[in-house]
């Protein structure tokens, strides 16, 4: 009998992960430092339902990225631990006006000044069933505040987003006013992601 309720409780906890997507960030840890020597990030956008990000992908020239994954709510990239540098960050902001990021600290209204990898790909999400994409969507990383994996920046940025009213916004569906809001939070490893009305 003791089997079977323990059994029963595994079950309902795995459906409630499934169900919620807790288990896509519960103990999320930003940056982590292989045996292999390579580095494995792995970033949470609470609030995005991911159904695709490996369509017209673009990596970062030197060090690109090994492997790049996205399920659920959560990227993760594994790529060679190399320090950050001024040309990807450059590459990261071409053609861009506009940008956002999480850490521990303000965003540079600059952007970022170094980076140590980023990609760009079209990302394409689900918002309460219906299906949106934004192409050259760009994510990336680079030194923030200190030298400890929290205090790393992760920004985000897409030739169709822009900052409106203090807030991150990517247009959805122009006509109706439909954008994506990308917010920053306090934890430096996460950001939450929300539709609004833009009018």
């Amino acid at each position: 009998m003791e089997k079977v309720q323990k059994l029963a409780l595994i079950l309902t906890c795995f459906l409630c992960t499934m169900t919620f997507n807790v288990q896509a960030y519960e103990g999320l840890r930003v940056r982590t430092l292989l045996d292999d020597g390579t580095v494995e990030h792995s970033f949470n956008m609470n609030g995005l339902q991911i159904t695709s990000c490996d369509t017209d992908v673009e990596y970062s020239n030197p060090n690109p990225i090994l492997e790049f994954n996205c399920e659920g709510e959560t990227f993760s990239f594994k790529l060679n631990n190399s320090a950050p540098n001024t040309e990807i960050a450059s590459q990261f902001k071409q053609n861009l006006s506009d940008w956002t990021c999480s850490g521990l600290g303000d965003c540079p209204t600059r952007g970022p000044n170094e980076l140590s990898f980023y990609v760009m790909f079209t990302l394409e999400f689900l918002v309460e069933g219906t299906a949106y994409t934004i192409e050259n969507f760009r994510f990336g990383e680079g030194p923030g505040i200190g030298d400890e994996p929290k205090d790393q920046m992760y920004w985000v940025a897409s030739t169709a987003c822009n900052t409106s009213n203090d807030a991150f916004q990517c247009d959805l569906v122009s006509a109706e006013g439909l954008a994506l809001q990308i917010s920053k939070t306090d934890s430096s490893d996460a950001m939450v992601a929300d539709t609004v009305r833009t009018r």
